[in-house]
């Protein structure tokens, strides 16, 4: 089946291929309203951003078309935060 999908993207990507990484979008059935849509996502840790520059969010819509996708949005820019990891229940004393 076909799916829409979000791709990170440096700010000043200049092809769709630049992507570090993606997901598919999970459609809550929710219809959009004025021109806007909310998606609720999780990216896997595996991605490994660098820690310099902006980044954006590009929201591709599956056109059903032999694997083809077309960009419907782009988020606001944005700049990446490392947090420090959850402690694992055997490093609790």
């Amino acid at each position: 089946g076909s799916a829409d999908w979000i791709g990170v993207y440096r700010e000043s990507f200049t092809g769709f291929d630049e992507y570090y990484g993606y997901e598919y979008t999970e459609t809550n059935g929710e219809k959009p309203q004025e021109n806007q849509r909310i998606v609720k996502i999780d990216f896997s840790a595996s991605i490994d951003l660098p820690l310099d520059g902006n980044f954006v969010f590009l929201y591709f819509q599956s056109t059903g078309t032999r694997g083809y996708s077309s960009m419907l949005g782009i988020s606001e820019p944005f700049t990446v935060i490392r947090r420090c990891p959850s402690p694992r229940p055997d490093t609790i004393d």
